[in-house]
This record gives C-alpha cells, sequence and structure tokens, in this order.
C-alpha cells in the first residue's frame, strides 16, 4: 500500500472516532439538536471523502477530473 492510501486511512478512522465519540457525548449530556445533528452530518462526510476506498471509485476519479 502506498504511503498517501496509509495517510487517508488514518484520517478516516480518526473521523469516524471523532463521529462515534461526539454521537455519545451527546447522547449523554444535553445539547442543541440542530447543532449536534450538524456536527454529526459534517463529520460522516469527511470521513467519507477520506475513505480510501471511495477514493479510487470511478466517480471520484471523474470528479477530479482524472478519467
Amino acid at each position: 500500500m502506498k504511503a498517501e492510501t496509509w495517510f487517508w486511512g488514518i484520517v478516516e478512522a480518526v473521523l469516524w472516532y471523532g463521529f462515534i465519540y461526539y454521537l455519545l457525548y451527546s447522547i449523554k449530556n444535553p445539547v442543541e439538536l440542530w447543532k449536534s445533528a450538524l456536527v454529526l452530518m459534517v463529520l460522516s462526510y469527511l470521513a467519507i471523502l477520506a475513505c480510501p476506498w471511495f477514493r479510487q471509485t470511478d466517480a471520484w476519479k471523474r470528479l477530479k477530473g482524472e478519467k
């Protein structure tokens, strides 16, 4: 595996960890629902975009103009 793949895999893992941590935090503590939903949505989108498998799809390559 290339170093870039390892890097994005670690970034994805950190983002999913943050997502789960914040989800559990928002369940346990009183928070504003819309703010928590926004944070969770942003974290999940960033984690999906950082996923090495997602970055190898044809859709991602077309989006970047590589194909």
